[in-house]
């Protein structure tokens, strides 16, 4: 059974981290982007099971993300 797949959308690298850790442990694939195009250019080849999306990011809002 393949791993359910989460992208993390955090600016903040110490968020990011607190929050890896746990969902790594409970079976999830993270994947940690530190800014929304980014993610938005993988969200073209491949989308996420789950997005958890930081609101204040420095190059696009999570609302328009």
């Amino acid at each position: 059974m393949q791993q359910p797949r989460i992208w993390l959308v955090e600016d903040e690298q110490s968020i990011a981290d607190t929050l890896v850790y746990p969902l790594q442990q409970e079976g999830f694939q993270v994947t940690v982007f530190g800014r929304g195009l980014p993610a938005l250019e993988a969200a073209a080849h491949q989308a996420p099971d789950v997005a958890i999306l930081d609101v204040g990011l420095p190059d696009i809002s999570g609302f328009e993300l």
